[in-house]
C-alpha cells in the first residue's frame, strides 16, 4: 500500500488548479483499495477519476483516492450481444473506441466524453439521446466504510438524468462496470 503525502493536485484536475492533498493513493487492485479504506477510516476522503470537471480552490486535508483498476474483458457473448467488463480507471473514450472497433453498438453516441469508466455510472453520462444507463448491466463497487464488495444491478443504480445512487450517497468506490452491447456493426 503506497500512500503519498503532500501531493500536488495540479496534474490530477482538468482545470490544473494548484492544491495539495494531505494523503494520496492510487490503488491498482480491489484488495489494495480495501486495505487503504480500512487503514484510513477516519480520514476525510475524495475519490477521483481523471479529474475532469474537478476544481480545487484550496488544499485537501484528507485522503484522495485515484483508483488505477484497469482492464477490459469479454465476460459473455452470443450471436446478438456481448457483455464486457471494464475497470474504473479505463479512459472512457478509449473504451468506446475499443467497443466500436469490434462492431459493438450501444456506446457510440457517448464518444469523446472526457473521464473514466468509473465516473460514467456515477454521473450517468449521456449525449445525443443516449445515456450510459442504457447499456450498463451492473456496477461493481467497494463500500467505503466497510470495505465490502457490492454489485449493483442497473435498477439498483437508481439512474436518473446525470445522477445515480453513487452520486447521491457518495459511499461507494466504483471498481468496474459491466456493459451489454449489441453486435450491430458486425
Amino acid at each position: 500500500m503506497n500512500i503519498q503525502h503532500d501531493i500536488q493536485l495540479q496534474p490530477y484536475n482538468s482545470f490544473k488548479t494548484k492544491a495539495l492533498a494531505k494523503l494520496f493513493a492510487q490503488p491498482s487492485t480491489i484488495t489494495e483499495l480495501q486495505e487503504i479504506l480500512s487503514s484510513y477510516k477516519t480520514e476525510k476522503k475524495l475519490v477521483i477519476g481523471s479529474g475532469c470537471n474537478l476544481f480545487f480552490t484550496r488544499d485537501f486535508d484528507g485522503l484522495i483516492i485515484k483508483p488505477e483498476i484497469h482492464g477490459i474483458r469479454v465476460l459473455e457473448e452470443n450471436a446478438d450481444w456481448v457483455e464486457i467488463e471494464a475497470g474504473a480507471a479505463e479512459d472512457w473514450d478509449n473504451f468506446v473506441e475499443f467497443c466500436v472497433s469490434r462492431g459493438y453498438s450501444g456506446v457510440e453516441n457517448l464518444s469523446l466524453i472526457p473521464g473514466t469508466v468509473g465516473a460514467a455510472p456515477i454521473q450517468n453520462i449521456g449525449a445525443y439521446g443516449a445515456e450510459v444507463k442504457d447499456v450498463i448491466t451492473y456496477v461493481k463497487t467497494v463500500e467505503a466504510s466497510s470495505g465490502k464488495i457490492e454489485s449493483f444491478s442497473n435498477t439498483a443504480c437508481n439512474f436518473s438524468y446525470r445522477n445515480s445512487i453513487f452520486k447521491q450517497t457518495r459511499k461507494f468506490v466504483v471498481t468496474s462496470s459491466v456493459f451489454r452491447l449489441q453486435k450491430a456493426f458486425t
